[in-house]
This record gives structure tokens, sequence and C-alpha cells, in this order.
């Protein structure tokens, strides 16, 4: 690839992420490796490709799991139809490229320099069903309860 280093902007031009809103997003997990932590412990570097198709846009995020984030790799394992693999105690990265899953995102805040960015909360198959909204119908089980002592048995004669 031939390019003009002396272009006007070359070396100007900073890629700029915004936020997307807190929720769900599908994903497809593009790329997955086996490395080492900044303290040195093991760990695996996830790269997704994340999808808000409401507003027709994509954005990269990347997860670093830890072999101490055992929580975390269950819900990764189990989102990429591992689970069984998951039991052997063994994240295989390469299995993992390529799999269509759901995650939930949440926005860390702006600190040491750095701009605030989105970052995997949970990972799963599918998305929540969301919360029914309609509040129950009926009478209280411990009102039914108190208004069974209160009234007098009539079906007993005695």
């Amino acid at each position: 690839m031939k390019f003009d280093p002396t272009a006007k902007d070359a070396g100007e031009k900073k890629m700029e992420f915004d936020t997307w809103p807190d929720g769900y997003y599908d994903a497809v997990v593009t790329a997955a490796e086996e490395g080492v932590s900044k303290k040195q412990n093991p760990q695996t570097v996830v790269e997704l490709d994340v999808f808000d198709d409401a507003n027709n846009r994509k954005q990269k995020v990347w997860d670093y799991m830890g072999a101490a984030a055992v929580w975390k790799i269950e819900m990764f394992m189990n989102a990429c139809d591992l689970s069984d693999e998951f039991m052997s105690g063994d994240l295989d990265p390469a299995a993992t490229i390529g799999k269509n899953i759901v995650v939930s995102l949440r926005t860390q805040p702006a600190k040491d320099g750095f701009k605030a960015k989105n970052t995997v909360k949970a990972y799963m198959k599918e998305r929540p069903q969301p919360k029914s909204k309609a509040k129950p119908t009926g009478v209280p089980v411990q009102q039914q309860r108190q208004a069974a002592k209160a009234a007098p048995d009539q079906d007993c004669p005695f």
C-alpha cells in the first residue's frame, strides 16, 4: 500500500468513540486470544463487534477476563454454547470466534485521563424478556389467610 506521509492530517486524526446507552446489544466475537495482564496473571482478551440495529451502527468492544473471574468466564462460555467445555476448566479462545451472542453493556466513567467507554457487564445467548409492568390481580395471600382466621367456619356443625 502506498501513502503520502506528508498528508495534511497525517497522524492528527484520532479515532473517537462515543459511548452507547447501557443495555443489551447483539454481538459477534471477532477475536479472542490468551494473554497476560499487567500484573502478570493469565487472561483471555475478547474483541467484539457490537451492533445497535435501532441506530444502524457498530462498535468494537474489548473485554479482559482473568482466570480469577470464573463467574464472567462461565457467562461468556455459556453464551458461546461452550457450557460443557467450561467444566473442563479450559477456555479455548479459537472456539469462541464467530459466535453470535448478546452482551449487556455499561458505561465506565472517564478516569485517569481516559475517556468514558462501554464495557461488558454480562454475556448471554439471547436478550432477556422485558419484565411485565402489570400489577398482580386478586387478593394478596396474607390478606386471604387473615380473612380465613377471622371468619367462622360455616361448614363445621360444631
